[in-house]
C-alpha cells in the first residue's frame, strides 16, 4: 500500500543519516565489494555513519545493504530491494503462522501484518518507503519462530535450516536486539533437544542440531571475513570501529560515557557532543523512569495502536500454554532491548519481535472469534471490525501521503536529489558544500556512492580555501560548484566555481 503513495510521489530520496549509510552499503555490495580503499581526499568526504579509514564503508551490519543491492542490480533502484524485503516478510509471516494456526487464520494474520507493519500505521509506511529497514530483521524473527514450531512438531532439516537462517539474518541486521530476542528461542531449541534425547530420537536430534550448527558456523565465518575486509579484524565489526573514531556518547542505558575523540569536522562534533547524536545515561531514578516511559510509548504506539487494542485485551485474558508464553517472552526481551537504547526508539529497533507479536495477535483474534453472547457471534464481528480498521488505516495513510506530496519537493532531501539528477545528465561534477553557523547536523548533504571517482556527482565538505583548492585540483576535469547551506530551509543555489589546473604533485592519502 505504501508503495502506491511512493510511486505517486516519485521514488523517495534518503533524508536520514542512516539511510545514506545503508545506500552506500548497497552500492558497494552491488559492485561486488564490501568496502572501497580510503580515498585520497577522504577528509572532504567524512560524514555520519560512514567509515573512511581503514577503508571506505558503511558502519552498519550488512543484511539491509544486501537487499538494497538486490534492488539496485535488478532494476537500478535500491528502493525495489526494500519492496522485495517487505514481500518476503509477508510470505514469511504466512509460512510462520501456518505452523501455529489453521491456514485461514495464517492468511488473516499475514495480510493484517502486511497492511499494518508496512503501510497502514502512520509510522509503519517507513518500512516500505525508507532505506533503513525493518522488514529484514522482522523476516529473521519470523523464520526463527516458524522453524522452531516445526521442529517441535516434526523435526526436519528444512525447519532447522530456516531457524538458523533467521538467527543469521538477525545477527546481520539488528545484532543487539536480535541477541536478546534469540534468548527465549534458544531455550526452546534446547528444550526440543532434551525431549528428543529422552525419547532416544537420534534422527530428530540430528535433523535439529546438524543443519543448524552448519548454518550458524558458516555465518560466524562469513561475519568474521566481512569484519576483516573492512576493519582488518574479524572480531571488530564496522560499527565498533566507527564508535572508536567518532562517537562520544553511550548507546545503552547502562553504558558509561566514552572519551571524546578528536573531531576534524565541526558539524560532526556538534552532532555527537550536543546534537541528536549525543546522549547521556539518566542518573536519577526519576530520569530512568521517564526515559523508559518515553521509549515505551513510542514502541507501543506502533505495535499496539488503538485499532488492535481489542486483541491485546483478549490476549491478556485468554493467553495460556507454554508456546504462547514463549512468544510473549521473546517479545518482552526484545522490547527490553529497545528500552535500553538511549536514542529515541524507532519501530524497527524491535523489528525482530514483529513476527512473534504477529503470532500473539493472531492467536488472540482466533480466540476472540470464538466468543459468543448467547447466539450472537460477537467475537467474530469484533475480529472483522479490527481487520476493517487495519484496512481503513492503510488507505487513510495513502490518502494523507498523497495530500502531502506538494510540500515534499521543497524539502532539502528532494532538492538534493533534484540537483544530483539534473547535473548527472550533463558531464561530471563536484559540489563543495559549505554550512552556515546555524546549520542543523541532521540535514547532511555530503554523502557519496561506493565509487567516488566514477560518480557523476561528487559531494564534498568544504575545509577552507586552501584545502578546497587541493580538492578541486584533484577533480580538475569536473565542473565545480559551491553550495552554501544557510539557512537549512533554503533556497539552495549552486554557484559555479572556476576550473583549476590538475595537481601533478599528489601525496599519498593522509590517515589519522
Amino acid at each position: 500500500m505504501a508503495a502506491v503513495a511512493t510511486a505517486a510521489a516519485g521514488f523517495p530520496p534518503p533524508g536520514i543519516h542512516d539511510e545514506f549509510s545503508y545506500l552506500l552499503a548497497g552500492d558497494l555490495f552491488a559492485s561486488g565489494r564490501t568496502s572501497a580503499p580510503t580515498h585520497e581526499m577522504w577528509r572532504h568526504f567524512e560524514t555520519f555513519h560512514v567509515l573512511q579509514v581503514p577503508s571506505y564503508a558503511s558502519k552498519y551490519p550488512p543484511a539491509q545493504g544486501v537487499m538494497l543491492a538486490v534492488g539496485q542490480r535488478l532494476t537500478g533502484m535500491p528502493i525495489v530491494g526494500v519492496w522485495i524485503s517487505c514481500a518476503l516478510l509477508v510470505a514469511a509471516f504466512n509460512w510462520m503462522l501456518q505452523a501455529w494456526v489453521r491456514p485461514r487464520w495464517a492468511l488473516w494474520g499475514a495480510v493484517a501484518a502486511a497492511l499494518w507493519l508496512t503501510g497502514a500505521h502512520a509510522h509503519g509506511g517507513s518500512w516500505m518507503v525508507s532505506y533503513w529497514g525493518g522488514s529484514v530483521a522482522a523476516l529473521g524473527g519470523a523464520l526463527v519462530f516458524g522453524g522452531i514450531r516445526r521442529l517441535a512438531q516434526r523435526p526436519t532439516a528444512g525447519a532447522s535450516i530456516a531457524t538458523a537462517v533467521g538467527l543469521a539474518v538477525l545477527a546481520n541486521s539488528r545484532p543487539f536486539e536480535g541477541l536478546l530476542f534469540a534468548v527465549v528461542p534458544a531455550i526452546g531449541v534446547a528444550w526440543i533437544l532434551v525431549r528428543q534425547l529422552r525419547a532416544r530420537d537420534r534422527k530428530g536430534v540430528a535433523n535439529t542440531l546438524v543443519p543448524m550448527t552448519l548454518v550458524l558456523g558458516a555465518t560466524i565465518v562469513l561475519m568474521g571475513w566481512y569484519n576483516a575486509s573492512i576493519t582488518g579484524s574479524p572480531t571488530k565489526p564496522p560499527y565498533l570501529a566507527y564508535d572508536d573514531e567518532y562517537t562520544s556518547s553511550p548507546h545503552l542505558l547502562f553504558q558509561s560515557t566514552p572519551p571524546a575523540p578528536a573531531y576534524r569536522v565541526p558539524v560532526m562534533e556538534r552532532f555527537h557532543s550536543s546534537g541528536n547524536g549525543s546522549t547521556e545515561p539518566p542518573r536519577s531514578a526519576g530520569a530512568v523512569a521517564n526515559h523508559l516511559w518515553q521509549q515505551t510509548t513510542i514502541i507501543a504506539g506502533f505495535y499496539a495502536p488503538w485499532f488492535v487494542m481489542p486483541l491485546v485485551f483478549t490476549l491478556a485474558v485468554l493467553a495460556k500454554g507454554p508456546w504462547t508464553a514463549m512468544v510473549l517472552a521473546s517479545v518482552a526481551t526484545t522490547v527490553v532491548a529497545g528500552l535500553l537504547i538511549l536514542y529515541p526508539a524507532q519501530p524497527h529497533y524491535v523489528a525482530p519481535a514483529a513476527g512473534a507479536w504477529c503470532i500473539a495477535l493472531t492467536l488472540a483474534a482466533r480466540s476472540m472469534a470464538q466468543l459468543r453472547f448467547r447466539t450472537f457471534k460477537a467475537g467474530h464481528y469484533l475480529a472483522v471490525l479490527v481487520f476493517g480498521c487495519i484496512v481503513a488505516s492503510a488507505f487513510l495513510k495513502i490518502g494523507v501521503d498523497i495530500m502531502l506530496l506538494d510540500g515534499r519537493p521543497q524539502a532539502w532531501p528532494w532538492q538534493r536529489q533534484a540537483m544530483e539528477r539534473t547535473l548527472a545528465t550533463n558531464g561530471q561534477h563536484l559540489i563543495v558544500v559549505e554550512y552556515g553557523p546555524d546549520h542543523e547536523p541532521d540535514q547532511e548533504w555530503v554523502y557519496n556512492s561506493g565509487d567516488i571517482d566514477g560518480a557523476p556527482v561528487v559531494w564534498a565538505r568544504s575545509l577552507g580555501d586552501s584545502a578546497d583548492l587541493v580538492l578541486r585540483r584533484y577533480f580538475s576535469s569536473r565542473n565545480a560548484w559551491r553550495l552554501r547551506v544557510e539557512p537549512d530551509s533554503g533556497p539552495f543555489v549552486l554557484t559555479p566555481l572556476a576550473r583549476v589546473g590538475a595537481d601533478t604533485t599528489r601525496q599519498a592519502p593522509v590517515r589519522p
